[in-house]
């Protein structure tokens, strides 16, 4: 028996981004992986003896290593902070090309993949609101200021992603990403949707 190309996991990895960006965790089923990738029950668990679960692994390892290649790397970057602000908004906008897209926090935040993932989850949900905390006080914002508008831009941006998906058309996210930079650089005394001193989530020690 032939053995599977070398490159069939990468490219089923591929496949199994868009499902899971799609249906989510709980709505990827083992019918919707085999009628999508045209790949048998045996070959799928040749690449994830593991099944679902080392499956929704892979994907968080490709959004892992997404985000490192061109989220991390922006901000380390020498430019300006204005123009490492503006630039990580455009990358954050340009990878949602559907409105029926999922994000990782839809994808794998209700039901078991919160059971299963949750902890994994979190921790990167609140490091990337701590790294654009971090960018807005380069860029002069009070770092209390930053933390909450941080936390503001991702309930902003996860919330316009849903109601798009609702009604069928991004415009609704693409409205709020054009003034999400104006909004994250007024005046620090600006009111927000956020009260001050509210106890936002932190990156475990």
């Amino acid at each position: 028996m032939a053995r599977p190309k070398s490159d069939t996991r990468e490219q089923l990895i591929g496949q199994l981004v868009d499902l899971f960006y799609e249906y989510g965790y709980d709505g990827t089923t083992l019918a919707l992986i085999t009628a999508r990738t045209g790949l048998g029950r045996a070959s799928i668990y040749h690449h994830f003896p593991g099944g679902k679960d080392e499956m929704a692994v892979a994907v968080l390892m490709q959004a892992d290593a997404w985000a490192s290649a061109h989220v991390d790397t922006l901000l380390a970057s020498p430019l300006p902070p204005r123009e490492r602000l503006a630039a990580y908004l455009k990358v954050i906008d340009e990878v949602q090309y559907r409105a029926s897209q999922l994000t990782p926090a839809n994808a794998f935040g209700i039901g078991n993949g919160l059971a299963r993932f949750g902890g994994g989850l979190r921790e990167r949900f609140v490091k990337r609101a701590e790294h654009l905390a971090d960018l807005l006080v380069d860029c002069g914002v009070a770092p209390a200021v930053a933390k909450r508008r941080a936390w503001e831009a991702k309930i902003l941006i996860e919330g316009a992603l849903v109601c798009s998906r609702v009604v069928g058309d991004l415009a609704l996210y693409r409205g709020v990403m054009q003034q999400l930079q104006a909004q994250l650089l007024a005046p620090d005394d600006a009111p927000g949707p956020l009260p001050a001193g509210l106890n936002l989530p932190a990156c475990d020690p």
